[in-house]
C-alpha cells in the first residue's frame, strides 16, 4: 500500500508537470518578447534575493513534518492539532521578520542592481511586489504540509494545476496585450494567495479534527524548537549556496548577464522542481518506513535502491541537457541569446550532482539529523560563497558556477559520511564506488552521445525532433546496458515496474 500511494501521488503530479513545463517556456518566451531581458534579470535577482524569505527555505517544514510522522502513524489527532497550531502562530511570527528584512534589503538594493537603467524607486516598487507574494506564501501553510506527510500531496498538485491555468491567461494579457511588469508581478502574487487560500478550504473535509472542538490539543515532549532553530540556520546557509549566483553575476558582471543565464537554468530549475514533486511521495513513504520500526537492513536495502533511481534520473536528464540545450535556446529565445558551451557543461554537472544526492538529503529529513546538517550547510555556504567571489574576477559567470560545483562536491562527500555513519552505522566504501562507477558511466555516455549530436548539428526544429529522439533512445540504452547485470537493476526490474506498470493501468 506504501508504495501504491507513492506512485499515484507520483504519476499525478508528472503529469501536471508536463503541463507545467509547457505554459512555463510559453511565458518566458513571450516575456523576453515583450517585456525584455533586462526585467527578466531583475526578476531573477529578486527571486534569490526572497529565497531565503520563502516557505520552502525556512526549513520550518521539513522540522514540523519530521513530528508529524509519528502521531499520525499512531492516530493521536490531539498531538496533529497541536503541531499544526505551532506551525501556524510560529509562520505569524515569521512573518513579521520577512517584511521587516525585507524592508532592510531595500536600501542595498541600488548595489545589487546597478545598471539597469531604471530610477532606484521604480526597482524597490517592483521588490515590494515580490516581497509581498513571499509573505503570501505563508497563508495555510500548514495544510500543504498534512496532504505531503499523509501521502496526499497529488491533491495539492491538483488544486494548484487549476489555479496555474486561470492565472496563467491573465498573466499572458499582461505581458502581451499590457507589456506591463507591474501587473505581471502582481498577477504571480495574486495566483499565490488564490492556491493557497482554495487549498485551505479543500482541505477541511480532509483535515476536520483541525476544526473539532471535541479533539483536544496534546502537546508532547519534544524539543521542536531545536529543531526550527536547526532548520532554519540550515536554510540560511542554504541561501548562501543556492542564490548568490545570480547576485555575484549582477554586481561584479550585469543584469543583462543574470538574464542570459536565467534562459538556461530555466531548464534545470523546471527538471528540479518535477523532479521535486514526484520524490516528495518518496519522502514521505520513507518517513513512514523510519517509524514504523522496520529492520536496518530493510533501510539500506530501500536507501541502496532509492539512490539507483536517482542515478536513473540524474544520467537521462543531465545527459539530455547537455545534447540539447544550446539547440532548445537557439530555436525558442534566439541565436543571440546563446552562451559559452563550458558554461553548459557547468550547468549539467550541478544538475547531475543535486538530483544524485538527493537520497542523502530525504534520509537526513526523515532521521532528523538537523543539527548535523546545519553545520555541514554552513561549511558549504562559506566555500561557495568564497570561491565564487574569488572566481568571479578571474573567469567571469564560469567562476561562479565552478564555485558552486565545488560546494556540491562537498556536501555529498559529507553528507555520505553522515548518512552511513549516524543513521545506518556502517561504512561508506560501498556507496561511494557505487556513487564512483554511476558517474563513470554519466561521463562516458556523455562524451560519445555529445559527439555524435554536434557532427550534424544544424539550426531549426526539425534537427531538435531528431536530437531528442535518439538522445533519449541512446541514454536510456546506456543506462541499462551498464547496470542490467546490477542487484538494483534486478529488484527495480521484478518488484517495482510491475507495481508501475499496474497504477498506470489503473
Amino acid at each position: 500500500m506504501r508504495l501504491e500511494s507513492t506512485l499515484k501521488s507520483t504519476l499525478i503530479i508528472l503529469l501536471i508537470n508536463i503541463l507545467n513545463i509547457i505554459v512555463n517556456f510559453l511565458t518566458r518566451k513571450l516575456f523576453i518578447d515583450n517585456i525584455g531581458i533586462v526585467f527578466l534579470g531583475i526578476s531573477s535577482v529578486f527571486t534569490n534575493i526572497l529565497t531565503l524569505l520563502s516557505l520552502s527555505e525556512l526549513g520550518i517544514h521539513s522540522a514540523i513534518t519530521f513530528q508529524l510522522y509519528r502521531p499520525i502513524k499512531e492516530n493521536k489527532l490531539g498531538q496533529v492539532k497541536y503541531l499544526v497550531k505551532l506551525f501556524d502562530a510560529f509562520y505569524k511570527k515569521v512573518a513579521v521578520a520577512v517584511l521587516a528584512l525585507g524592508l532592510v534589503i531595500l536600501l542595498i538594493l541600488p548595489v545589487i542592481i546597478h545598471d539597469a537603467e531604471l530610477f532606484t524607486s521604480i526597482i524597490r516598487f517592483y521588490f515590494l511586489i515580490q516581497l509581498s507574494t513571499t509573505l503570501a506564501s505563508y497563508l495555510f501553510a500548514s495544510r500543504r504540509t498534512l496532504l505531503f506527510v499523509y501521502q496526499k500531496q497529488y491533491l495539492a498538485a491538483v488544486y494548484d494545476a487549476i489555479i496555474n491555468i486561470i492565472f496563467t491567461i491573465l498573466r499572458i494579457i499582461s505581458i502581451v496585450i499590457y507589456k506591463n511588469f507591474t501587473m505581471y508581478l502582481v498577477v504571480n502574487g495574486l495566483q499565490i494567495l488564490s492556491s493557497n487560500l482554495f487549498i485551505y478550504y479543500k482541505t477541511r473535509k480532509h483535515f476536520p479534527f483541525l476544526h473539532d472542538n471535541s479533539v483536544r490539543l496534546e502537546p508532547f515532549s519534544v524539543n521542536i524548537r531545536k529543531n526550527l532553530i536547526n532548520t532554519s540556520l540550515s536554510s540560511v546557509a542554504n541561501f548562501i549556496y543556492s542564490s548568490t549566483d545570480n547576485i555575484v553575476i549582477s554586481i561584479f558582471i550585469g543584469i543583462k548577464s543574470v538574464g542570459f543565464l536565467s534562459n538556461y537554468k530555466l531548464i534545470p530549475y523546471i527538471i528540479i522542481e518535477i523532479l521535486t514533486n514526484i520524490f516528495k511521495p518518496v519522502q514521505a513513504s520513507i518517513g513512514d518506513l523510519v517509524h514504523e520500526h522496520d529492520s536496518k537492513a530493510t533501510q539500506i536495502e530501500t536507501f541502496e535502491m532509492y539512490s539507483y533511481i536517482r542515478f536513473l534520473f540524474a544520467h537521462f536528464v543531465s545527459i539530455m541537457c547537455l545534447v540539447l540545450m544550446d539547440p532548445f535556446i537557439e530555436l525558442w529565445f534566439g541565436k543571440q541569446y546563446l552562451m559559452s558551451p563550458i558554461i553548459v557543461v557547468l550547468i549539467v554537472v550541478d544538475l547531475y550532482l543535486f538530483i544524485y544526492q538527493g537520497s542523502l538529503n530525504d534520509f537526513i529529513q526523515t532521521y532528523g539529523l538537523f543539527k548535523d546538517d546545519r553545520k555541514l550547510m554552513i561549511r558549504g555556504a562559506i566555500i561557495n560563497l568564497v570561491t565564487s567571489l574569488l572566481l568571479v574576477r578571474l573567469v567571469g559567470i564560469e567562476g561562479v558556477l565552478i564555485g558552486t560545483i565545488i560546494t556540491q562536491v562537498y556536501y555529498w562527500i559529507a553528507r555520505t559520511s553522515l548518512v552511513h555513519s549516524k543513521a545506518f552505522s556502517i561504512t561508506k566504501r560501498k556507496y561511494l564506488l557505487r556513487s564512483v562507477v554511476f558517474f563513470a558511466i554519466s561521463i562516458i555516455s556523455s562524451i560519445l552521445l555529445y559527439s555524435l549530436i554536434s557532427r550534424f548539428y544544424q539550426t531549426g526544429f526539425l534537427f531538435f525532433l531528431f536530437a531528442s529522439t535518439v538522445s533519449g533512445i541512446l541514454t536510456v540504452s546506456t543506462a541499462l546496458v551498464f547496470t542490467s547485470k546490477s542487484k538494483d537493476f534486478k529488484i527495480l526490474k521484478q518488484t517495482y515496474l510491475p507495481i508501475i506498470l499496474k497504477s498506470i493501468h489503473r
